[in-house]
């Protein structure tokens, strides 16, 4: 072999190991489309993730509503049926005062024993309505929670 051959064939040599590095390094780069298409993929599977726990996150707090709920449907009943009961022994209570009042027919002891008498009924009332009222606020406090829960 002469020199000429012996360059042809280690040029041919060296260009055929050069075209499998290239063709080697260009198979392991990845198309800018396939790069965008892993990155969305990625994305959206981090979003899936992100969604099932702001979902789980919310089925817990309507859940403990839900406890919450009826626990304050137990007080309410409760303290209705206490609330009954004072409402009626009230409402004897002011009868007789009423009776007593018109009785009293200007007599400053009678009439001020019969003021004395309405005012305690007044604040016994009160305070067995204060209950009720804050029962009332606990509620619209949960249901402004499941209104923003529900959007």
């Amino acid at each position: 072999m002469n020199s000429t051959h012996r360059r042809f064939w280690m040029t041919a040599v060296v260009l055929c190991c050069l075209l499998g590095i290239v063709s080697s390094v260009s198979a392991e780069q990845k198309h800018p489309d396939e790069v965008a298409v892993e990155d969305a993929g990625k994305e959206q599977k981090s979003e899936v993730l992100l969604f099932r726990s702001l979902v789980e996150s919310k089925t817990k707090d309507i859940e403990k509503i839900q406890d919450d709920a009826a626990k304050t449907r137990e007080r309410i009943a409760e303290t209705s049926e206490t609330l009954k009961t004072l409402l009626q022994s009230a409402q004897q209570r002011f009868q007789r005062t009423v009776i007593m009042a018109k009785m009293a027919k200007g007599s400053p002891y009678e009439t001020r024993t019969s003021l004395t008498e309405f005012k305690l009924l007044d604040k016994e009332i009160g305070g067995a309505v204060k209950p009720v009222q804050m029962m009332l606020e606990e509620v619209q406090v949960r249901l402004d929670t499941l209104n923003v829960l529900s959007e």
